[in-house]
């Protein structure tokens, strides 16, 4: 069995595509895992696909100053 690491950060909007992704690959046979921020463990477990944390939380990121230049 093919093995595939996804890896993605951000909101749940963009996590959610690479959990599409992720299971679509996962049903043609390949063992998925996808890694992100903790707080989206239960969400990609949910569809059956291994998960790996990443450091950091986006929400705390987007609330300093810094992340505030990236939303605008």
């Amino acid at each position: 069995m093919m093995r595939i690491t996804l890896i993605t950060i951000g909101s749940r909007g963009d996590v959610e595509p690479f959990v599409a992704l992720g299971k679509g690959l996962s049903e043609a046979g390949f063992r998925v895992c996808l890694a992100s921020h903790e707080r989206f463990r239960a969400f990609v477990t949910a569809y059956g696909l291994e998960f790996r944390p990443v450091a950091g939380d986006p929400r705390e990121i987007l609330q300093k100053a810094e992340g505030q230049t990236l939303l605008a």
